[in-house]
């Protein structure tokens, strides 16, 4: 039965379409490595503008790279006093992390970040575009 199966997927040409467009590799990325709590978080702004019955249209995503455990908090904008004020609430909480990890741009360069890096000067932020192997974190 598997045989007859087999020879059909064989002949089918849609399905032989299909198998030459999944040849295409990706590029191997090296998975970034946690070996203490609180070591590496990733911070992310996402953008919920499409619900139009709340005033709160953003959500700060903060992910602990070890457990995977992840804080929300919602947001009116992507200001970046009121993203810096959820950050200083959560670092008061769980501490701050080591490598603050973050794909946003301008929310998270402002001078209110400078101002809590100051507060931790261990505190070292990379964004995405710094490859794991490569990113400012592993230069100190």
């Amino acid at each position: 039965m598997m045989a007859a199966v087999k020879e059909v997927i064989f002949n089918c040409e849609r399905c032989t379409e299909k198998s030459k467009r999944k040849s295409v590799r990706s590029v191997v990325v090296r998975p970034i490595l946690s070996s203490a709590l609180n070591n590496r978080v990733q911070v992310d702004m996402i953008d919920y503008w499409t619900v139009t019955n709340s005033e709160f249209k953003w959500v700060l995503h903060y992910k602990e790279h070890l457990t995977k455990f992840s804080i929300l908090r919602a947001h009116r904008a992507t200001e970046a006093k009121e993203v810096a004020i959820s950050l200083l609430n959560i670092f008061t909480t769980f501490g701050a992390p080591h490598v603050l990890q973050s794909d946003n741009g301008g929310e998270f360069v402002a001078s209110v970040i400078s101002e809590l890096t100051a507060l931790w000067p261990d505190l070292v932020f990379c964004n995405s575009a710094c490859h794991p192997g490569q990113c400012c974190a592993n230069k100190k």
